[in-house]
This record gives C-alpha cells, structure tokens and sequence, in this order.
C-alpha cells in the first residue's frame, strides 16, 4: 500500500517539475516562462551545467564595469576581492514550447547567475540571466516595443 501512495504522488507530480530543483534551476526556469507565448505549454528537456567559473581579478573587474554605475562601490569590491569568491554559475535549459501557433517547437536558453560568495543557493528570478538579460531588462525591452 506504501509502495502505491508513493507511486500516485510520483504521477501527480507536474512534468518539468521537481522537489529537487535548485534555486538556481528554479529561478532560471520562471524568468525563461514569462518569456514564453504559453507558460503552461513548458515542458522541460534537460537542464546541463555548463560551469561554476570562479572569477579572476581581471575578470570581476570587467564584470563590475558592466554592471555597478557607482565607481565607489566597484572600488570598494575590488578592494574585496581577495576575501570574495566571484563566481559565475551557468547551465542551459532544453525545453520543448508550443509557438503562437501552438505548435510544440524545441528550444534552448542559457542561464548564467553571478555571487561574490560563490553560492548558487541564493539564486533568485530577479537575480539571474536567461540570454543575457534579466527579467527586467526583458520587461523593459517588451515595453519599448510596444511603445514605438
């Protein structure tokens, strides 16, 4: 009878979704649907690690000038490098989506997401990359477009 219940739980479990699923796989995957013509369409292929690229000092520098307007602050962590552990944590998602037609199409996205303490737990939807823009880098673009 145990063996059963389990068995059921495991069948009601949504495709694509895991009680397993990192933060950071988590995060990725919600900023990739508000992307997508039809959330609940998603369905999940794989998800692949790519990297957990510890930064180097020439590197974080590069990164804190695209990223941090206050020159103050980017001096600031830079003096902190040396007790920070930069890191850059990326993976790609392979996922299958229906298209405004609704036909299913198969799709790639890469998700990066970056933390001075080198950890992937704290990884939020706010706080990561899908294709190189944020969530709010992408809302803002959408706005624009509809504003030409």
């Amino acid at each position: 009878m145990r063996s059963m219940t389990v068995a059921l739980l495991a069948l009601s479990v949504p495709s694509g979704c895991s009680f397993f699923d990192s933060n950071l796989v988590s995060a990725c995957e919600k900023v990739l649907k508000e992307r997508l013509v039809s959330r609940s369409g998603y369905r999940r292929v794989e998800i692949s690690q790519l990297s957990d690229k510890v930064m180097t000092r020439e590197e974080y520098g590069d990164y804190l000038n695209k990223t941090e307007n206050d020159a103050n602050a980017r001096t600031l962590y830079m003096r902190l490098f040396d007790e920070l552990k930069p890191t850059i944590f990326s993976l790609i998602i392979t996922y299958d989506a229906p298209n405004t037609y609704g036909t299913l199409i198969r799709g790639m996205a890469a998700c990066d997401y970056f933390d001075n303490e080198g950890d992937a737990s704290t990884a939020a939807y706010y706080s990561v990359e899908v294709d190189g823009k944020s969530s709010s880098d992408w809302s803002l673009d959408r706005v624009k477009e509809l504003i030409k």
